[in-house]
């Protein structure tokens, strides 16, 4: 599977990129600064957010607009009515 963390280089995040990385996926760590992330993996992309979002508005609602096709996927389509 493909995942999007943000804050990677963060407690939460680091933990959930080397997790994912661990169980075989790849990942698009999302981070302001790329020079403090320091997780090297072969499955690993890492992108800084800062030229492409620069709304934390347009942040929110790509996430959320992300998570609701993963629940979709996974739950049925009257997940996306939350």
């Amino acid at each position: 599977m493909k995942l999007a963390v943000a804050g990677a280089t963060g407690r939460i995040g680091g933990g959930l990129t080397r997790e994912a990385l661990a169980q075989g996926h790849h990942v698009v760590a999302l981070v302001r600064t790329p020079e403090k992330l320091k997780i090297e993996h072969e499955n690993l992309t890492v992108s800084s957010i800062s030229p492409f979002l620069r709304s934390v508005r347009l942040f929110v609602k790509i996430s959320r607009q992300i998570l609701l096709t993963q629940l979709s996927r996974n739950f049925g389509p009257t997940i996306s009515q939350i």
